[in-house]
């Protein structure tokens, strides 16, 4: 999948999404809020999901040409009615790859922005490309991207949103 000229791809797995809703579940009243009426985020270390995640982005960073040693940082994403999360990158430190694993989405969606916009503004060309792209996500369902994309998530309408977000960390 391309998304404007940057590789990004969706993959579908099959992991355990009764086990990852429980670890939810339980690390829930100890999960952080993000600001008003923004979602919560649970810092747990899901060391079982980190194992199958990296050997399930293996094949996509041979793709796009790494072939070193990496680690998988994960969190918990858990939006109720009415919240949202704000435009961010996951810019950091050592991070070449960006992942979501959809666990429970009803309707929610994760919208992100074309890079060469804010760099054809910043140089005055006439700007065609404000482009973004909406993605939503299904059970088990995991969305590859690099962390330099920004994005965020809609406020959605009903129910609750479970999602795994993790970045891939070089060694």
């Amino acid at each position: 999948m391309l998304m404007f000229t940057t590789p990004a791809k969706t993959l579908n797995v099959n992991f355990n999404l009764d086990r990852i809703k429980a670890q939810f579940l339980e690390h829930l009243p100890h999960a952080i809020e993000m600001g008003e009426n923004n979602y919560l985020k649970i810092n747990y270390d899901f060391a079982n999901l980190n194992e199958e995640l990296k050997h399930t982005v293996y094949d996509f960073l041979f793709e796009l040409g790494y072939d070193g040693d990496y680690e998988i940082q994960s969190w918990g994403n858990y939006y109720k009615t009415k919240t949202y999360c704000g435009k961010h990158d996951h810019i950091r430190r050592n991070v070449i790859l960006s992942g979501i694993l959809y666990v429970e989405p009803l309707d929610g969606i994760t919208r992100f922005f074309d890079p060469m916009a804010q760099w054809h503004d910043q140089f005055g060309y006439w700007n065609i490309r404000k482009g973004k792209h909406e993605h939503t996500g299904k059970p088990n369902e995991i969305l590859l991207f690099p962390p330099y994309l920004v994005h965020d998530v809609v406020m959605h309408t009903e129910g609750e949103r479970m999602t795994i977000a993790f970045d891939v960390v070089t060694k």
